[in-house]
């Protein structure tokens, strides 16, 4: 996948919610003014002039909010994200 864009803050968390390295994990998006705006369509509507995301945000031990998407990866020493997979089952329909 490579590395994220400037601005964006990725991390990959394990399931207690803790950022790891060269583990796999789920793709978790810190979620500020400008991130929320990059999160796909469908995983977020507005209401009230205000998005909220379908899945709900996870605060972590310093307050700061953030989306996991589903995703599995890892990141390596370099920074590079690596796809593993989805976390549950997606199917896809053409037609």
């Amino acid at each position: 996948m490579g590395k994220p864009s400037p601005g964006v803050h990725l991390a990959i968390h394990n399931a207690n919610g803790e950022k790891v390295i060269n583990e796999e994990g789920e793709i978790a998006v810190l979620v500020d003014p400008v991130s929320e705006h990059l999160i796909f369509t469908g995983y977020r509507r507005e209401e009230d002039g205000q998005i909220k995301l379908v899945r709900p945000e996870k605060v972590d031990k310093q307050g700061r909010k953030w989306y996991y998407t589903g995703d599995r990866a890892y990141e390596d020493d370099d920074g590079y994200f690596w796809f593993v997979g989805r976390d549950d089952d997606v199917l896809s329909s053409l037609g």
